[in-house]
């Protein structure tokens, strides 16, 4: 019998979506699977439907828990987990039928401690889906830690991704509660410094939707999006700690970093409001921006465009925000 795999699939307020994840996860080719759907205290009808799919399924096993986010409701699916390799799956996203297979195989042919696969961005407001393929190819782990900060076809998420369980034992990773965003990456960044190799298939496995009322697509200014985009300031923080004294990993990181607070100083700026917590926000952004922007001029990883956009902002984010409009009209 093949080795069995684990999903760990955590679910909240996706009562219009859950079906279609579940589904899709029924359907894969690859039959060995233990599916840990941890409804993490929702308060629509996910639950219940989580529960009339584990009757049509006997691989199905529900938790109910009280709300504590994301992160805790993954730590314990993988408390849970008996599978040799483990995945994580969003509950509003859906997987190709070969999703499972196709990782598998790339462990199995190659002998490596992960595997990664394409993914395709759906979007519903209509757009045209956003397709992110990878060559087949076997890489070093330090060098797919290079690229998880600026290459989107490897990314920073965990869904697109086949991991080892006995690493992820070993050296005791876990997703850490207190961020908002960010988790995956600090998981990823340790699972990466502990193995050596890995593999990527050139097939589209994943399709991630981008939903309009989730907490990252919200355009406006309030004390979720602060809270939010502090939490993933802090992520890097913490991320910037576990690449400490890797000179070559912290110079593409500060990059990363650099671009990742213009992004935030540029989407804050361009919202209405001057409250005070805005204003002194938007106040500690502007001073790494400006202590750092010269470095972007000479980053390989950043285009010519981003370094000029940094060094406008460093005279005026409200002139930099401004002409973005412009040129997007």
């Amino acid at each position: 019998m093949k080795d069995l795999v684990s999903l760990i699939i955590p679910a909240y307020g996706i009562e219009l979506q859950i079906e279609k994840c579940l589904k899709s996860i029924r359907n894969q080719t690859y039959r060995n699977l233990e599916i840990i759907v941890v409804d993490d205290g929702s308060e629509d009808n996910t639950g219940n439907l989580c529960d009339e799919m584990a009757e049509k399924d006997s691989r199905i096993l529900v938790v109910h828990q009280d709300n504590r986010g994301a992160a805790e409701a993954r730590n314990t699916g993988m408390a849970m987990a008996h599978g040799k390799y483990v995945c994580f799956v969003d509950g509003d996203d859906f997987l190709t039928p070969d999703y499972v297979e196709s990782l598998y195989l790339q462990i199995q042919i190659s002998g490596v401690q992960m595997a990664v696969c394409g993914y395709q961005e759906e979007y519903e407001d209509g757009r045209e889906p956003r397709v992110l393929g990878n060559t087949q190819e076997i890489q070093d782990a330090e060098k797919v830690l290079e690229m998880i900060f600026f290459h989107d076809e490897v990314g920073r998420s965990l869904w697109n991704k086949m991991f080892v369980s006995a690493v992820i034992q070993e050296s005791n990773i876990f997703f850490q509660g207190e961020y908002l965003v960010g988790e995956d990456m600090l998981f990823l960044i340790q699972y990466l410094m502990k193995i050596s190799r890995v593999a990527f298939t050139e097939r589209v496995g994943y399709h991630y939707l981008w939903r309009e009322g989730s907490a990252m697509q919200k355009k406006q200014w309030n004390s979720a999006y602060y809270k939010n985009r502090r939490s993933w300031i802090k992520a890097l923080k913490a991320a910037e700690m576990l690449l400490y004294g890797q000179t070559a990993l912290q110079n593409i990181f500060q990059s990363y970093k650099l671009l990742v607070y213009y992004r935030i100083l540029c989407e804050s700026t361009g919202f209405q409001g001057n409250s005070e917590k805005k204003r002194d926000f938007e106040h500690v952004l502007l001073n790494y921006v400006r202590r750092h922007g010269m470095s972007a001029l000479l980053s390989k990883n950043l285009t010519c465009r981003t370094a000029i956009g940094v060094l406008l902002c460093c005279i005026s984010p409200n002139l930099q925000v401004g002409l973005a409009k412009i040129g997007r009209h």
